[in-house]
């Protein structure tokens, strides 16, 4: 009898963990929409999804990571804003789950975090390919087809409030400039350690070779820059301030010295790039306070180019996105 009852009640234990697995192992069916087919999806726990894509805005297949909100599936009349979550260089898609602790940091909120890949060196453009354009199209990817097939897929807010757009290093790069090049798109732009100045040197120099990270030809992004200045220009965030007004906006930046989640000595990178992007934000906080924009300008002071500070970041950025939101 003993036995038995051994016996059942590891059944039991047994059936609780299978059923548990397969609550969140059944990934949710997502049709193709906005010029992308979907080639796969991978359900990695109850809130996480990992979708393969193909697009003819690229050469090859793409990915997107997204996470849902807690109980997005108990009730299906409730529609959600979105956070568009972005990446750095020399970095990819699942690097704010695997790196940022974006599942902890939104657990309990009511958005939907979109995060979609942009290639290590992508600057979240369309290349200029020296006059050839062509793959990559990381813009039209991002804003004209992932974009409709987010809110074709999945219980969205509708319209320009119910969107938000916040990135690391060039993914802060990224949106500043999306939400300048598209007025009107999204609620709020945040950067983090963003490169939101391309006039200076170091990151003109930081986009020319950013191609050879995918073995391609250095300058093929906006072309060189004597050359082709209209590009740059169009693409940036210092540029186009004026197009930032009536946005809830966040630039979010440290100085490149030992900081609170540090531990000196720090490697040359992370101090010469956060005291760089210290100066592109600096900039484009002047820029807007000159134009008479809002928004938040957060030096923190001492601070790498490191991910406690990003998703500290976030963190910080959060509340003042989702009020934005109306949640």
């Amino acid at each position: 009898m003993r036995r038995t009852i051994v016996w059942l009640t590891l059944a039991v234990i047994m059936f609780s963990v299978a059923t548990g697995i397969r609550a969140w192992a059944a990934a949710p069916t997502l049709t193709d929409a906005g010029s992308i087919h979907v080639v796969a999806v991978q359900q990695l726990d109850d809130r996480l999804l990992d979708v393969t894509m193909a697009t003819n805005a690229l050469s090859q297949n793409v990915h997107v990571r997204i996470l849902q909100p807690t109980g997005y599936a108990a009730d299906p009349q409730r529609t959600y804003p979105v956070l568009y979550l972005l990446h750095g260089g020399n970095d990819d898609y699942k690097s704010w789950t695997d790196k940022g602790d974006a599942e902890a940091i939104t657990a309990g909120l009511p958005v939907l975090v979109v995060m979609p890949d942009a290639g290590p060196g992508g600057w979240y453009s369309n290349w200029y390919n020296f006059g050839a354009y062509g793959s990559p199209k990381w813009e039209t990817f991002h804003i004209d087809q992932l974009i409709p097939w987010v809110e074709a897929n999945f219980r969205t807010a509708a319209g320009p409030r119910g969107r938000a757009i916040a990135g690391l290093s060039m993914g802060g790069f990224g949106a500043m400039s999306y939400a300048a090049r598209h007025p009107g798109l999204f609620s709020s732009a945040m950067s983090f350690s963003g490169a939101v100045d391309t006039r200076q040197l170091p990151v003109t120099v930081v986009v020319d070779v950013s191609p050879l990270a995918t073995l391609e030809v250095p300058t093929a992004v906006w072309g060189l820059k004597l050359l082709n200045a209209g590009i740059w220009r169009a693409h940036n965030p210092w540029t186009l301030a004026g197009n930032l007004a009536g946005l809830n906006l966040g630039i979010y930046t440290g100085n490149g010295l030992a900081g609170p989640y540090d531990s000196p000595p720090l490697p040359d990178s992370s101090v010469l790039t956060e005291a760089a992007v210290e100066q592109m934000s600096q900039a484009l906080h002047d820029k807007l306070t000159q134009l008479g924009i809002a928004h938040v300008y957060d030096d923190y002071g001492p601070g790498s180019h490191t991910w406690p500070y990003w998703q500290r970041d976030l963190r910080w950025a959060l509340p003042s996105m989702m009020h934005t939101f109306g949640a």
